[in-house]
C-alpha cells in the first residue's frame, strides 16, 4: 500500500540496455487503496510500452518496486 515508484528496464539479446522508464505510483496507489481497502492489499498491475525499431531484438526486461519497505526486484524477466 506504500508502493512509490516501479522502475522497468529493458534488455536487447546481446544483453545491452535498450530503454528504462521510472514511474511514480504513489499518489496513483494512495488513491486505489483509498477507494478499494475490502481488497486486502491485491492490484493488478498492466502497462504497455512503445517500441520503435526492431522489436526482435528485445529479450527481457527487469522490473522493481520501491515502497517503505526497500526495493524489490524481479531479476530479468525473459519474453
Amino acid at each position: 500500500r506504500t508502493a512509490r515508484q516501479i522502475a522497468f528496464t529493458f534488455y536487447r539479446s546481446n544483453g545491452s540496455v535498450a530503454g528504462s522508464f521510472d514511474v511514480g505510483v504513489g499518489q496513483a496507489f494512495a488513491e486505489y487503496y483509498a477507494a478499494n481497502a475490502q481488497s486486502g492489499g491485491v492490484f493488478q498491475l498492466r502497462a504497455q510500452f512503445p517500441v520503435s525499431g526492431d522489436s526482435t531484438q528485445l529479450e527481457s526486461v527487469e522490473i522493481s518496486l520501491t515502497n517503505l519497505s526497500g526495493k524489490r526486484e524481479t531479476g530479468r524477466l525473459r519474453f
